[in-house]
C-alpha cells in the first residue's frame, strides 16, 4: 500500500482517491507503465489530496473474482475514500464509493484470439460490467473512445480521453551508435502485435539493406511459428529474437536503431511507437486503432487495404507498402532526419503531468 501526501480533513475540497494498482505487480507491459507514471504524476502534484494504491502486491489471475469483489472492497471501504478509481478495466459488481475506470481499449472483443484460452469470455462481461456501473471512463485515445461508446454502449459524455506519455527521463536520444544497424520491433509476441506481416515485409527487402530486424518483447503465443516463418522466407540469420530486454537495457535499444517499426493489426494506444520518437528514432506504424494518433505527422503511417482485423494478419498490399517504406526511411538521411526531429517535438507535447491533471479533474467531477 502506497500513501501520498496526507489529507487535510479540515478543507472539504481535498480528496482521499483510493487507486487500485495491480498492475504494478506485472514484470512489464503498457498497463503497469501508465499506473506507475500516472501515481508518479498524481504524488508531484497532491498539494493537500491524498492518494493510496491498493493490489500492488496482487499477482495476476490468481483468484482475481473473489479479491476483486470481496477482499479488495472491504480494504477500499476501510480508508473512506472520496473516490475510487480502478486501473485495469474492472470494476467490483458493487460498490458504494464514486467510481472512475480506465478502460485501454476493446481489443478483446475486436479481436477475441488475441487472448488466452478462456479470457476473452471474462473481459467481454467485465469491460461491460466495468463501463456500465462506473461514474466515469476514462480513456487513452479517441480511437478507443469511439469503440467504446460503440461496443460498450456507453454515452459519449462519460467517456474521457487523457492522451499518455512515454518517459523521457529515461528514453532520450543517444550519440553512441549501435555496433551494426538495425531496425527495431518491441511489443508482446503475440498475432495482434502482426510480426508475422513485419517479417515478410523485411524479406522483399533483405537484399536493399544491411540491417537486421531485432523482435524484441515477451513471448505471449508459440514462438516457434514466427521462428518457422523466418526461416521460410530466408531471413533467419538476419532476425534477432530478444525475449530478456531489461528496463536498463531498453532506451539503448530504442536510440541505437535505424528504424522502429510498429505493424500492430490495432492498438488502443503505442507506447513503444512514443517511446522511440522520445530516443529520436525514426518510426513507421500501421494506421491501426490509435496509432496515427500516436505519431501525428512525426511519423510514417502505412495503412490496411482493409478494415477486418482478421484479414489484416495477411494483408498483401499493407506488406508491400511497408517494406517500401522502411527502404525509403533506411535510404534517404534527410527524410529519416526530419522524422526524427518531428517526432521529438511529437514526443515532448506530452507529459504525465497534463494526464494527472486531466485524471484529477475527473475525480472531482464524480466525487
Amino acid at each position: 500500500m502506497y500513501y501520498a501526501a496526507p489529507l487535510n480533513a479540515a478543507n472539504p475540497n481535498d480528496m482521499r482517491v483510493v487507486i487500485e494498482a495491480r498492475a504494478l505487480a506485472l514484470p512489464t507491459g503498457g498497463i503497469r507503465n501508465y499506473v506507475r507514471e500516472l501515481v508518479a504524476a498524481l504524488e508531484r502534484s497532491a498539494q493537500q489530496d491524498e492518494f493510496v494504491t491498493v493490489g500492488t502486491d496482487r499477482k495476476p489471475g490468481i483468484l482475481l473474482s473473489y479479491w476483486l469483489n470481496g477482499s479488495l472492497p472491504k480494504e477500499i471501504s476501510a480508508l473512506k475514500p472520496d473516490v475510487v478509481h480502478f486501473t485495469k478495466a474492472a470494476v467490483p459488481k458493487h460498490t458504494s464509493w464514486p467510481t472512475v475506470v480506465t478502460i485501454y481499449d476493446v481489443i478483446p472483443l475486436l479481436f477475441p484470439q488475441s487472448q488466452k484460452f478462456g479470457r476473452a469470455g471474462y473481459w467481454h462481461k467485465a469491460l461491460r460490467h466495468a463501463a456500465s456501473r462506473s461514474d466515469h471512463v476514462i480513456t487513452i485515445s479517441e480511437a478507443s473512445k469511439r469503440d467504446i461508446i460503440r461496443h460498450l454502449q456507453v454515452d459519449a459524455g462519460k467517456v474521457s480521453v487523457t492522451p499518455l506519455a512515454a518517459d523521457s527521463t529515461r528514453f532520450k536520444p543517444q550519440s553512441e551508435p549501435a555496433a551494426s544497424p538495425y531496425i527495431l520491433f518491441v511489443g508482446t509476441r503475440e498475432p495482434r502485435k502482426n510480426i508475422s506481416s513485419l517479417l515478410r515485409a523485411f524479406a522483399t527487402i533483405q537484399d536493399e539493406v544491411t540491417h537486421d530486424l531485432i523482435i524484441a518483447g515477451r513471448v505471449h503465443s508459440n514462438p516457434r511459428d514466427e521462428q518457422k516463418l523466418a526461416t521460410d522466407l530466408g531471413i533467419a540469420d538476419r532476425v534477432e529474437w530478444r525475449t530478456d530486454v531489461s528496463d536498463g537495457e531498453l532506451p539503448s535499444l530504442y536510440a541505437q536503431a535505424s528504424l522502429f517499426v510498429l505493424p500492430s493489426i490495432y492498438e488502443g494506444w503505442g507506447f513503444p511507437a512514443q517511446e522511440a520518437m522520445t530516443s529520436g528514432t525514426p518510426v513507421i506504424v500501421s494506421d491501426g486503432g490509435s496509432l496515427p494518433e500516436v505519431v501525428g505527422d512525426a511519423g510514417i503511417v502505412v495503412k490496411f487495404s482493409t478494415a477486418d482485423l482478421t484479414e489484416r494478419m495477411r494483408d498483401d498490399l499493407f506488406e508491400r507498402e511497408l517494406g517500401l517504406q522502411m527502404v525509403r526511411v533506411l535510404s534517404d538521411e534527410q527524410l529519416a532526419n526530419d522524422l526524427r526531429i518531428k517526432g521529438l517535438a511529437q514526443a515532448a507535447s506530452s507529459s504525465w503531468d497534463t494526464v494527472a491533471a486531466a485524471t484529477k479533474q475527473i475525480y472531482n467531477s464524480v466525487r
